[in-house]
């Protein structure tokens, strides 16, 4: 019998977002990446969660993140709030893009990131 206590995994990294990111990071480590791009919504707590544990292992979180049109042109307002002031305080590199689906707004972003990065 094995029991995993998410109380024990400290309070930035929690739950059901953690079980998943041990394989994406262990497999980004073994990759040799110095970075990880991942995608949700502005206030996303899978894009918290995947900035802490890049930060934890050493990694560059990049966040490409569906937003309101407001927010696109006022950045700066998103920056003192929830996740977002977490993701922030981590020098995570936050891209913004307008509100979409996955493939409509957020693959294209990320797809572009990606090539800069290489």
């Amino acid at each position: 019998l094995s029991i995993k206590r998410d109380d024990m995994s400290g309070i930035a990294l929690t739950g059901n977002k953690v079980r998943k990111l041990e394989f994406l990071m262990a497999e980004a480590l073994e990759g040799g990446y110095d970075g990880v791009v991942t995608c949700g919504a502005v206030q996303s707590n899978h894009a918290r969660a995947t900035a802490v544990a890049a930060r934890e292992l050493g990694l560059t979180p990049y966040l490409v993140l569906r937003s309101d049109p407001e927010d696109l042109d006022n950045p700066e307002k998103l920056s003192c709030l929830a996740n977002q002031l977490v993701d922030r305080m981590l020098g995570s590199n936050i891209v913004l893009v307008p509100q979409g689906g996955y493939l409509e707004r957020l693959k294209p972003a990320m797809d572009t990131l990606i090539e800069e990065l290489k």
